[in-house]
């Protein structure tokens, strides 16, 4: 009695305030399909008459609020639900083809909630390009065994037969999570018949608001089973060509009116009738504030909690994974979340490492060096300081042989017309850039350019330095037809001491998610994942010979309605001219990744290909170093309890390989492990997932650091040096 009035009193006095975390049972997000801003909230209740009218007092809008990836329904449903930029196209039909790289919130809530899959999945009006392929994603940490539900039908592409279906799943399995898409405004919008789009509009309005009803009990519905424990999000996965960049009827371009967004949020906790214009969010910012509301982790998510929504003391804490240090050497060790390196190791024993780091509060690409075999490293600095607000920089990959070459890709906020006729109003977007700095002097100083090539989005470019030339491969999508640069794998390079190309090379027009790039110092050698049609990626490999002709040639095709997964190429080339390609593949329903190998011969341009890694687990992420005859082989593997860095040696330039042996055995996640040689031996250098201190219980720090270790191979035996075990105890940063 007397804890429940001290409890009471608490409560009366405002010192006891439950945080949306401890009051909010469930999350459920509706998405209008392509609806623009324009008639969204630019146009206040035109259209959205109950959103804006009865909802929006009721909660929180965003001003600010974006796609800035691809701005397409497979691309931006999987942003959204896995808190990762996913630059996919859409997916074709109901295969499931082309998903998320990384788990969506649903794996995250089954996997640490302990959830059955009928608690949480996606209801859809769209069944192919969203429905398909939005119960899970490709990491094999979580994937299907995971997976969230589907619930539609063709039937449901009605907007007011999907929420029908809701409804009766709100009444029967009560999913405590949940997406719904409403997909009427982007089917009329793509008719071209304005008057029909803004109809359909009006029925999202109403269905938004009927579905709010729903959740709250308000009569004639009684169920009170979400009433005031739901947090309730109105958004959407990409908006609409604006009038100055070819109208209403179609998306899939950087122009503002396919970035800018609405967003509205209600629920335990939210402030109400807040509009925030002072801060920008983002798509990936949805899933660690779901996350953290809901009380699980999403370890892999890019974005950030969104507290600001909130009222003052009710944000929700991000919850942590549990894991240990790792026996390592800790080369990034800082509070950020610090992702995808690459290591190379120039004609001089210098060690070059790149990587994305968040520190500073946004993604930017550091760069660090060692002169002493990788005992001690210099201070990590900025390589591309893009200063234009909401700018990002990340997808770095370095090169080095006589000089160095890094190249990121990187976006900036840039102004543009949104109007077709006067008087034209101006706005904001984001554009993709590739970016280069190339360096003649080891490390010590850097020339950086931005080629401007703008684009929608883009992943990792490939990059390659050989005796002074420079070049760089990298993917252009969303790209309006009167842009001087076109679609698909583009190709720029730059001889010793000469000037780039003012406009690149298109090598093939299709989607290309992973490049890697090669110069022999003759012939430059392209493999690339390229993604067409219905149909998941097959691996192309393209070669450029003095005479600027491209010879384009397929490692690996399936047949057609056999469809694949063949990511992450990567590829080495010895002095013999003969190509070494590495790529993981598993079948697009079941099975396992497994790890391929193929060797081009460069007399018959034959490849003989073979399954190098192949077992009960996934093996995935592979990547491949040459040094003399000796080839080096990393990848994450799952044969344990976590995912772990794995490797394999050849001495013999493929034609045998040692058995797999474990790098690590931290039990932790562990991701994107790369390998460059060394003095003596090889260095691995990956990403994990470190978990330091505790009080009560509750951990203080989790990131994700940059780990490295070295290798030697002696007698087809792997003895590993170089491991320092406590974070805290590193202190071998020094000055460049």
């Amino acid at each position: 009695m007397r804890h429940n009035l001290m409890l009471l009193l608490l409560v009366l006095t405002g010192v006891f305030v439950p945080s949306a975390a401890q009051e909010t049972e469930n999350v459920i997000i509706v998405t209008i399909d392509g609806i623009r801003n324009d008639e969204a909230f630019e146009a206040e209740s035109l259209y959205l008459r109950h959103v804006w009218n009865d909802l929006r007092p009721l909660g929180t809008i965003y001003r600010r609020f974006w796609n800035r990836g691809w701005t397409a329904t497979t691309s931006g449903h999987t942003t959204i639900l896995s808190g990762v930029r996913q630059i996919l196209n859409n997916n074709g039909g109901a295969d499931g083809t082309v998903r998320s790289f990384d788990p969506l919130v649903f794996e995250y809530f089954r996997e640490y909630l302990a959830e059955p899959e009928a608690s949480c999945g996606v209801a859809f009006g769209k069944t192919g390009n969203f429905g398909a392929i939005c119960d899970y994603g490709l990491e094999p940490a979580f994937g299907a065994r995971v997976r969230g539900s589907q619930w539609g039908a063709d039937t449901t592409h009605d907007d007011t037969n999907c929420l029908k279906m809701v409804f009766g799943l709100m009444d029967s399995v009560r999913p405590r999570l949940m997406l719904i898409n409403l997909a009427c405004v982007d089917g009329a919008g793509h008719t071209g018949v304005y008057e029909d789009y803004l109809e359909a509009i009006r029925v999202a309005d109403s269905v938004v608001f009927e579905l709010y009803k729903r959740i709250q009990a308000i009569p004639p519905y009684e169920d009170t089973s979400y009433r005031n424990r739901t947090l309730y999000i109105v958004t959407t996965d990409h908006g609409r060509n604006d009038d100055a960049h070819s109208g209403f009827k179609g998306h899939g371009e950087w122009d503002h009116g396919c970035r800018d967004l609405m967003f509205w949020a209600l629920g335990p906790g939210v402030r109400q009738g807040a509009v925030i214009d002072s801060i920008s969010r983002d798509q990936i910012d949805i899933a660690p504030t779901v996350g953290a509301v809901l009380g699980f982790p999403t370890p892999f998510a890019e974005g950030e909690l969104m507290a600001e929504m909130f009222e003052p003391g009710r944000a929700p804490e991000p919850v942590l994974v549990s894991g240990a240090p790792v026996a390592a050497q800790n080369l990034s060790s800082n509070p950020g979340f610090s992702r995808d390196p690459d290591l190379a190791r120039d004609r001089y024993g210098n060690l070059h490492l790149v990587w994305s780091d968040n520190t500073r509060g946004r993604w930017l690409v550091y760069y660090s060096r060692s002169t002493d075999d990788g005992m001690t490293w210099s201070m990590p600095r900025v390589m591309f300081d893009f200063p234009a607000e909401d700018s990002v920089m990340w997808y770095a990959r370095v090169a080095a042989d006589d000089s160095l070459a890094v190249a990121a890709s990187g976006f900036g906020r840039h102004a543009c017309y949104i109007d077709s006729v006067e008087p034209r109003r101006m706005d904001s977007t984001f554009l993709w850039y590739p970016w280069m700095a190339t360096s003649t002097d080891q490390g010590g100083t850097w020339t950086a350019v931005s080629l401007f090539d703008s684009s929608m989005g883009m992943y990792y470019p490939g990059v390659a330095v050989r005796e002074g030339r420079y070049s760089v491969a990298w993917w252009i999508c969303g790209r309006f037809g009167w842009q001087a640069a076109k679609k698909g794998l583009n190709f720029n390079s730059r001889e010793a001491g000469g000037e780039w190309d003012s406009v690149p090379e298109r090598v093939k027009n299709s989607n290309m998610v992973h490049i890697a790039l090669r110069d022999d110092g003759e012939q430059f050698h392209v493999a690339t994942c390229a993604m067409s049609g219905d149909e998941d990626a097959d691996i192309l490999y393209f070669m450029r010979d003095s005479s600027g002709g491209w010879l384009k040639d397929s490692a690996v095709s399936d047949p057609l309605g056999s469809p694949v997964y063949d990511h992450d190429p990567e590829l080495v080339v010895d002095e013999s001219g003969m190509v070494h390609l590495f790529w993981q593949r598993k079948p697009d329903q079941g099975g396992v990744w497994r790890l391929m190998y193929g060797r081009r011969d460069p007399g018959t341009g034959a490849w003989d290909t073979l399954t190098l890694v192949s077992g009960p687990a996934d093996a995935c992420q592979p990547h491949a170093a040459l040094k003399g005859d000796t080839l080096a082989l990393v990848w994450t593997d799952y044969r344990g309890s976590a995912s772990e860095v794995y490797c394999c040696f050849s001495t013999d330039l493929g034609l045998t390989w040692t058995e797999p042996e474990p790098v690590t055995t931290a039990g932790t996640l562990t991701q994107h492990p790369r390998v460059s040689p060394a003095g003596e031996g090889f260095f691995v250098v990956w990403q994990s997932l470190s978990v330091f201190g505790s009080e009560e219980g509750r951990s203080l720090d989790e990131v994700w650091d940059l780990r490295l270790r070295h290798l030697l191979l002696q007698d087809h035996a792997i003895r590993v040096i170089v491991e320092i075990d406590d974070r805290s105890s590193l202190h071998c940063w020094t000055p460049l």
